[in-house]
C-alpha cells in the first residue's frame, strides 16, 4: 500500500513552527521572563532578616566558610545597586554573575533578533580544573584569619 503525502503516520513529529527552524525567540523570552522573575524576587520579595534563612551547615558544623556563604546577601545587594558591598559579601558570586550577564547578554540579543540558536559556551581544556582551583583557593583564602584575607568572609553582622 503506498502512502500519500497527506498520509498521517503515528510517529511522525509536529514540524517546527516555520520549516527548518526552532522558536529561538520564544525560548530566549522565556530566559528573559525567568531572569526577570529572580531579579524581581530578589529585590522586592526577598525576606532580609537572615534569621527565616536556612544557616550553612557546613559553618555551623565546623566554623569554616564555604564558597557560597554569602551570596544570598550578595544577590540582594547587587539588586538593590550595592555593588561595593555585594563584592565585600561574596567576592566570587559577583564574577559569576558578571561572567554569566558577558555571555547571556550577546547570547540572548543574537537569539531575539536573528532567531538562531544561543552561542554555544565552550570552554577550552583544562578550564573546569582552574575554575575549580579557584574555588578551592577562595574557600582557603576566605577562612585564613589574617587581615589581607579576613576581608573575603561575609560580615554577618552588617544590615543593609
Amino acid at each position: 500500500m503506498a502512502s500519500s503525502p497527506d498520509t498521517f503516520h503515528l510517529n511522525a513529529t509536529a514540524p517546527p513552527p516555520f520549516p527548518g527552524t526552532r522558536p529561538w525567540r520564544l525560548y530566549s523570552i522565556g530566559y528573559i521572563l525567568f531572569i526577570i522573575a529572580g531579579f524581581t524576587w530578589i529585590r522586592h520579595g526577598f525576606p532580609m532578616p537572615l534569621s527565616i534563612h536556612p544557616k550553612c551547615i557546613l559553618f555551623q558544623l565546623t566554623h569554616i566558610y564555604c564558597p557560597g556563604c554569602g551570596t544570598s546577601r550578595a544577590l540582594y545587594a547587587l539588586a538593590h545597586g550595592h555593588f561595593l558591598r555585594a563584592l565585600d559579601l561574596n567576592i566570587l558570586t559577583v564574577c559569576c554573575v558578571v561572567a554569566l550577564a558577558c555571555w547571556s547578554v550577546p547570547s540572548l540579543w543574537r537569539s531575539l533578533v536573528y532567531n538562531v540558536p544561543p552561542v554555544k559556551w565552550s570552554l577550552p581544556n583544562g578550564t573546569v580544573k582552574c575554575l575549580l582551583y579557584v574555588i578551592v583557593g577562595f574557600t582557603i583564602l576566605r577562612n585564613i584569619p589574617l587581615v589581607p584575607f579576613s576581608w573575603l568572609n561575609p560580615d554577618v553582622f552588617v544590615a543593609f
